[in-house]
């Protein structure tokens, strides 16, 4: 991976790296624009850095119209985040983007984790639409926006919010049409009620996605939404039919972040299959390819399966660190969803190596944050695990091989 450090100079798109300043072309020094040049610019011919800004977020595959890219390499990682900074640097001086340079921006933030970010762009862009509603693209351009924002929304664990937002979206897409964007309007419905453990109306969703993606050829889509089915499968306990679903989930050229998505959810297969080696076999192969184009939220998912497979085999302070860097991880990233797993597994391993204070604060925790989103199943495992906590004094003596079977039950509730 190259340093970002240094001088680089855009040119067709490009970042390259360069010992010695263009002080003609447009130049980042140590992250850092040159101020001078960027504003001679604007002031002579501000459709060139306009232009510059678009080019290059082509180049990464954040195309006009709305399409982004699911994962980015180290190399792109450099190229991506010269140009947030380029443009950040321009909208600073006063030089306005247009509606969906903004949208490719907001994605390539939320990439980055970095939800404000994001938010600040949608919202740019949702503005820009505002100003002429009666222009076609115009009205596109504010569904999309609208859209990245319930993306956030759900991201951040703010599941009613993308619930009414999405809700509006699906019935102007149907209005229009637009199998395309109903179809993905679908699949996001089906992931909140898939977080809210909502699994028959999840697997409505995603079924209805399914069918629209496949009528027009998405081929993408068509292996995202047998991978979200899968899980659903696997959480309604049909182990095979998810096993199916998981097979059949294969694209011609699927991204890495969606490689990742499907070994992850084998690994997680494989363990309600009781294959706990194969499971962790897979779960780590999907760790690398997360680490390698840093999908933080990849990586927290996981860490928490992996956990859950190492208590699985009776190592519970190896499971309890692992979920502890899961907890962690989604707490940087504002992810209350995988918070609450975590320090759901991290709560079943510390009662089982005795330390029933820190496992029933754990507990606590959790089920507090699963109230909060409104996930009805992780709020019934929790009260399920310190029902038991309490009503048994001398529980901790479980926590040997005879807890181990209790523990596996939980796990698998908790899926």
């Amino acid at each position: 991976m190259a340093n970002s450090k240094g001088n680089w100079v855009l040119r067709d798109g490009v970042w390259h790296d360069t010992v010695s300043s263009d002080s003609n072309g447009i130049v980042i020094s140590d992250s850092v624009v040159m101020g001078d040049v960027i504003q001679n610019i604007i002031l002579e011919n501000p459709d060139h850095i306009i232009h510059a800004v678009r080019e290059a977020l082509d180049n990464l595959g954040f195309s006009a119209k709305g399409a982004h890219p699911t994962s980015i390499s180290g190399e792109q990682e450099i190229q991506l985040q010269h140009t947030l900074t380029l443009a950040d640097s321009i909208t600073e001086r006063g030089l306005e983007l247009d509606g969906w340079t903004e949208i490719s921006l907001g994605y390539a933030c939320e990439l980055k984790r970095d939800m404000n970010g994001a938010r600040m762009h949608f919202e740019r862009a949702l503005r820009i639409a505002k100003r002429d509603p009666s222009e076609k693209q115009d009205t596109r351009l504010h569904r999309h926006a609208e859209l990245g924002i319930a993306i956030l929304e759900m991201e951040l664990g703010n599941l009613n919010t993308a619930e009414k937002i999405v809700q509006e979206l699906r019935l102007d897409f149907l209005q229009d049409n637009d199998t395309l964007g109903t179809s993905n309007a679908e699949e996001i419905l089906g992931l909140i009620a898939y977080s809210r453990g909502n699994y028959q109306q999840a697997e409505s969703y995603h079924t209805a996605s399914l069918s629209m993606r496949e009528s027009i050829g998405y081929e993408e889509g068509i292996a995202n939404s047998k991978v979200n089915l899968g899980n659903v499968a696997m959480s309604q306990r049909k182990v095979d039919k998810a096993s199916n679903l998981f097979s059949e989930a294969q694209s011609s050229d699927p991204s890495e972040r969606d490689k990742a998505q499907l070994l992850c959810s084998r690994g997680v297969n494989e363990m309600q299959k009781g294959n706990v080696f194969r499971a962790i076999d897979l779960l780590n192969q999907s760790l690398k390819i997360r680490n390698k184009i840093k999908h933080s939220g990849g990586q927290t998912e996981c860490y928490n399966y992996l956990g859950t497979a190492y208590m699985m085999q009776g190592r519970f302070d190896k499971g309890w660190d692992v979920c502890s860097k899961a907890r962690d991880n989604a707490d940087r990233d504002q992810d209350e969803g995988a918070k609450a797993h975590a320090l759901f597994h991290m709560g079943q391993a510390s009662v089982s190596m005795g330390d029933m204070s820190r496992g029933i604060s754990e507990l606590r925790l959790a089920r507090g944050i699963f109230q909060n989103l409104g996930d009805r199943e992780g709020t019934s495992n929790c009260d399920s695990m310190l029902r038991r906590l309490n009503t048994e004094p001398n529980f901790w003596i479980l926590a040997g091989l005879g807890f181990i079977a209790v523990l596996f039950i939980f796990i698998l509730l908790s899926l």
